[in-house]
This record gives C-alpha cells, structure tokens and sequence, in this order.
C-alpha cells in the first residue's frame, strides 16, 4: 500500500510517495514522469518515512 503528500518547495511542488519499506517516489509537478509508479490506490496521508522526507526536505531548503 502505498502513502502520498505534497511538499511545497521553494521550486514548485512535490509529490512524496512512501510504501512499507519506505521512500518510494519523490517528484516535482508537472515533471516528465509526474507519479509514474503511483498505485491506482494509492492513499494521501502520512508515515514515518514521509514525515522524514519532509524534515530532510526542511533542512534542506533551509541551507
């Protein structure tokens, strides 16, 4: 099963995807291959591997 959310980035947005191993996908929107590998039922939400995207994404940004 996979999770989604979107990351509002200073570039644009980004979709997040997360599994049960962890991390994914990680893309920008409107990319080429915009949620390719997105499963048909896919559910928006969170996990620990989300949450952790976003605070690395966080630092990132941040410099």
């Amino acid at each position: 099963m996979q999770t989604t959310c979107h990351y509002q980035a200073p570039l644009g947005d980004i979709l997040l995807v997360s599994d049960e191993q962890g991390l994914c996908g990680l893309w920008f929107e409107e990319g080429r291959y915009y949620a390719d590998t997105v499963e048909d039922d896919a559910q928006v939400g969170t996990s620990p591997a989300l949450d952790q995207a976003r605070r690395w994404l966080d630092e990132y940004f941040a410099g």
